[in-house]
């Protein structure tokens, strides 16, 4: 069966996401801003659309971490799994 622009898309930001859970990614404003311009030239894309999909992945990732974040305990010993 063959694959659906639109479900490629889906499957490589999946890929994406799995990445940059595992190797991180940078908070730092000034890094974070060079990072996506020299991504875009290096992958011949524009730099907003890096900065947009830089911005939602780090959205969903802020996400996460607050959702983890929710699942703490208010008070007492805390095993971390």
């Amino acid at each position: 069966m063959a694959l659906t622009d639109e479900r490629r898309g889906e499957i490589a930001f999946i890929v994406l996401m799995d990445a940059v859970r595992r190797e991180g990614m940078t908070l730092k404003p000034k890094e974070a801003k060079r990072d996506a311009i020299n991504r875009a030239k290096k992958l011949g894309l524009k730099v907003s659309e890096v900065r947009d999909l830089t911005q939602i992945v780090l959205r969903n990732l802020f996400e996460e971490t607050m959702m983890e974040l929710d699942g703490l305990p208010t008070s007492g010993p805390v095993e971390i799994s």
